[in-house]
């Protein structure tokens, strides 16, 4: 059943049902005149019909087809005009795993006086980019994105917390720092997402220096209250003339900090949502 409906959403589907609704009615013209020719003159005899009959009963047929399909075109016009003209949009992520590792700048140490060792890098923070790319033929415009909603899960609630999410505001896009962008066919946008970023505390007299990481969703930071648990957190994609889309995503993570990806794949998890 699941592969059925990934058919029906697959793109040389719906390009095939586009050009097969357009087409459809040129061949069903071509069929009645096909169809006109043979009954009429096939079936003709000398007592029954003349040529010039036969050839007018066929143009008045042929003047009433093309009147019907002026008709058509009148009423639903918009309709057949976003058949061929339209705006595809569709959101995928843009690394593996859904994770992008900021390392810090990258130095270099003076060994032997003479040689160049390169120091290890860590990461400052951790994000995950979206890609939204148009394959339709005409530009998608006022392209905008911002959570909907975000569900924790953890083991201090009974049931999923919503966080309150009402006075978020639009991503910020990549390409030029804006909220709302127009994006071309067979162009794409990337816009960062989610964030973990690491917060280094002050040490206080008798305790070592505590090394925490944030999650920010959107432009929300995460407050200590939703830790170790899981986020299940919906973004919105609006165009001004397009379908309204939406994409889950599902982070699970204990809250704590690693300066490398490999490590902290061990303890955080990030996945589409159906």
């Amino acid at each position: 059943m699941e592969k059925k409906k990934n058919f029906f959403k697959n793109r040389k589907f719906k390009k095939f049902s586009r050009y097969f609704i357009i087409f459809l009615p040129i061949i069903l013209i071509i069929i009645g005149i096909n169809w006109t020719f043979s009954h009429f003159y096939g079936m003709r005899t000398p007592g029954q019909i003349t040529t010039y009959q036969f050839y007018e009963i066929f143009v008045k047929s042929m003047a009433a087809l093309f009147t019907l399909a002026a008709v058509i075109v009148a009423l639903f016009k918009e309709g057949i005009i976003s058949i061929v003209k339209y705006v595809e949009l569709e959101i995928e992520p843009r690394d593996v795993d859904f994770l992008f590792e900021n390392l810090t700048r990258k130095e270099q140490s003076i060994s032997n006086s003479s040689q160049l060792t390169p120091i290890l890098q860590k990461a400052e923070s951790y994000e995950t980019f979206l890609v939204v790319k148009n394959y339709g033929n005409k530009i998608a415009e006022g392209c905008t994105i911002q959570v909907e909603e975000i569900l924790f899960e953890g083991e201090s609630f009974v049931n999923h917390e919503n966080i309150d999410v009402s006075n978020g505001n639009f991503l910020t896009w990549n390409s030029n720092s804006q909220k709302e962008i127009s994006i071309y066919p067979n162009n794409k946008a990337i816009i960062s997402v989610l964030k973990i970023v690491f917060i280094e505390s002050n040490s206080t007299p008798g305790n070592a220096q505590s090394k925490q990481a944030q999650l920010k969703i959107g432009d929300f930071s995460v407050n200590d209250d939703y830790t170790n648990g899981s986020w299940t957190v919906t973004f919105i994609l609006c165009s001004k003339n397009s379908k309204i889309q939406r994409f889950k995503l599902k982070i699970r993570w204990n809250g704590d900090w690693h300066p490398r990806m490999i490590e902290l794949k061990k303890i955080l998890t990030i996945e589409k949502v159906k």
